[in-house]
């Protein structure tokens, strides 16, 4: 009776154990929720003082934020554009994870965007933090006929037997011919670059802490570009987000730069980092700036 008792012990624990971990997975922890926040450190980190005002905007740059979904409830200002529910193909950008309006905020809030100047337009392909690829190729379709420049996809998959997902392949391959920028995590917890960032083409981002650590096994030399993480606890999504506002900012300045050119920039004047032993590049949004301002 005490060997029951203790097995049946034992298996409440692991339940509760599991349950713990899969609580991330549907309901964001409010830890990561910076959107709160009035002092966005991480932009001493990213290399990002400069200031940019309402003068200096030459446009206003689209930015698709493909995930959990964002509304005016949680995103309540004005440069945030109707959207699309691509699970259920309805209006409703709802988020109620949490995850899509961080993303949201990052790029293009007033109080901690990138770039505020930006527009935000949501489009709602998971309810949690799992997708379905095919899902989400259609929320990119539906993006890339809205006009959009840069889609946002701190999303995706790490490739398992070589697996590479090929449901994410027809919006990425779409976007891609219509000349739009997608920018994508290069996943955290894995050992292979995460899918869609895995796709030729798309530019894969990957985080830091502020210490510049780097703590994923995904080998540095496919990821294209790191940014410094809103939280210790280091994940690519944010990092992702960062460098979508950072490019829509550069774009902005100028009118004639398309999604492509203002991403080499931001690559070209990089700061270059060695991360096990490895050349890498790191965010330096203030000589992007410095280098557009001295060519318009």
């Amino acid at each position: 009776m005490k060997k029951l008792k203790l097995f049946i012990s034992l298996i409440i624990l692991i339940i509760l154990v599991f349950l713990f971990l899969l609580k991330g997975i549907w309901v964001m922890n409010d830890k990561y929720d910076v959107t709160r926040n009035d002092i966005p450190w991480w932009y001493e980190y990213n290399n990002f003082s400069m200031k940019v005002s309402r003068e200096d905007i030459k446009r206003s740059v689209i930015v698709a934020v493909v995930d959990t979904g964002v509304s005016n409830e949680n995103f309540p200002y004005s440069n945030i554009i109707a959207g699309y529910n691509a699970i259920d193909g309805s209006t409703n950008t709802k988020d109620t994870h949490g995850h899509g309006k961080v993303l949201a905020h990052l790029i293009a809030s007033p109080q901690i965007g990138i770039n505020p100047y930006a527009n935000i337009l949501p489009v709602k392909v998971r309810k949690s933090m799992l997708d379905k690829p095919e899902i989400v190729s259609e929320g990119i379709i539906w993006a890339v006929n809205q006009g959009v420049d840069i889609i946002n996809l701190s999303i995706g998959k790490e490739p398992i037997n070589n697996k590479s997902y090929e449901g994410y392949r027809e919006g990425v391959e779409y976007a891609l011919k219509e000349g739009k920028l997608l920018i994508a995590s290069a996943g955290t917890n894995g050992n292979k670059l995460f899918y869609p960032a895995a796709f030729e083409g798309v530019i894969s981002v990957a985080g830091l802490d502020r210490n510049l650590n780097y703590r994923s096994n995904i080998d540095v030399e496919d990821i294209d570009i790191f940014a410094v993480d809103t939280n210790d606890k280091v994940s690519s999504s944010f990092p992702t987000a960062i460098v979508s506002g950072a490019v829509s900012l550069i774009m902005a300045l100028d009118e004639d730069l398309s999604p492509q050119e203002a991403m080499r920039i931001i690559l070209k004047k990089a700061d270059t980092i060695y991360i096990n032993g490895k050349s890498a590049k790191l965010l330096n949004l203030d000589r992007a700036i410095e280098f557009i301002k001295s060519t318009v």
